[in-house]
């Protein structure tokens, strides 16, 4: 199934909120709102590979706020040094190996990372269906 197939289907499940995904190597936000009603929809959410630089992972949060449904990502690095030990007997050293390797990237450091709109960003989107929520929450 191809982009736009898949972008249909998931818009015929209202629950689907997110399509977290990656493979491209890049970070990238992007909005789905449903063709049937604006209001709705799904956000895009491409997050680059661990290996790339800038080495960092994505956080991803679903926070409810009653009346929306809020989708945070913050973009976090590892806090390892940048030259490893010859020994890979410690997380550090493999982080700090994974750091030395994805500097050598050879296309470029910046489009990786994607634009700052793209990186740590809070996504609102309209409760797809009715919480439950617990007595005194």
């Amino acid at each position: 199934m191809l982009g736009a197939g898949l972008v249909a289907l998931l818009h015929r499940f209202p629950n689907v909120v997110l399509w977290l995904n990656g493979h491209t190597h890049t970070n990238a936000i992007r909005p789905h709102p449903d063709p049937a009603d604006p209001a709705r929809g799904f956000w895009e959410v491409t997050t680059c590979a661990v290996v790339d630089w800038p080495c960092q992972t994505r956080v991803v949060e679903l926070l409810d706020h009653g009346e929306y449904l809020s989708i945070v990502t913050t973009m976090v690095d590892h806090d390892t040094p940048p030259v490893p030990s010859l020994s890979l007997e410690s997380q550090d050293d493999l982080a700090a190996l994974h750091r030395e390797l994805a500097a050598n990237v050879p296309w470029g450091v910046s489009a990786l990372a994607g634009t700052p709109a793209d990186r740590n960003a809070e996504l609102r989107v309209v409760l797809p269906f009715p919480v439950k929520r617990l007595p005194g929450a």
